[in-house]
């Protein structure tokens, strides 16, 4: 299942951008393979094979209009930072990392994206652009110190 589509990638990005970092050649159009595959299909692939790994079995079926939205967001970074050839920007690269981070986290359980049961955490924007959800635990303070 691909979390984004090339549309999707166009507008967050720009139709332009993309052009440029899908057209190999430089001819002025996506290059396609001898499979009839661009650039930016096998980006999305690559980019939805990282989520599965990550966080597949914890994927509800169907997803809600939140979460695909949510996982869109993840795999745009993803697939955008796989479209690179040469020398990838800074704030590509960790633009993907904090989606790698958030997808790592919600594996573990310690970010929900509402993919597990239980109180409604907070939504909180990530620095990234890409939104998460914290929750944090029942913890309790004393003055007793640690």
């Amino acid at each position: 299942m691909l979390y984004a589509t090339p549309a999707d990638l166009d507008n967050k990005f720009g139709a332009k951008q993309i052009l440029l970092l899908a057209d190999r050649n430089r001819d002025g159009v996506i290059d396609v393979d001898a499979e009839g595959k661009t650039p930016v299909d096998l980006a999305l692939e690559t980019a939805a094979r990282q989520i599965n790994s990550r966080i597949g079995q914890r994927l509800p079926n169907p997803l809600t209009p939140e979460q695909a939205e949510s996982l869109r967001d993840y795999a745009c970074h993803l697939a955008r930072y796989e479209l690179y050839c040469d020398v990838t920007p800074d704030h590509v690269i960790k633009r993907r990392d904090d989606a790698i981070k958030e997808l790592d986290m919600i594996a573990r359980g310690t970010l929900q994206f509402g993919l597990a049961g239980g109180d409604q955490p907070a939504t909180v924007p990530a620095e990234s652009g890409i939104e998460m959800t914290a929750r944090s635990g029942n913890g309790q303070w004393d003055r007793g110190g640690f």
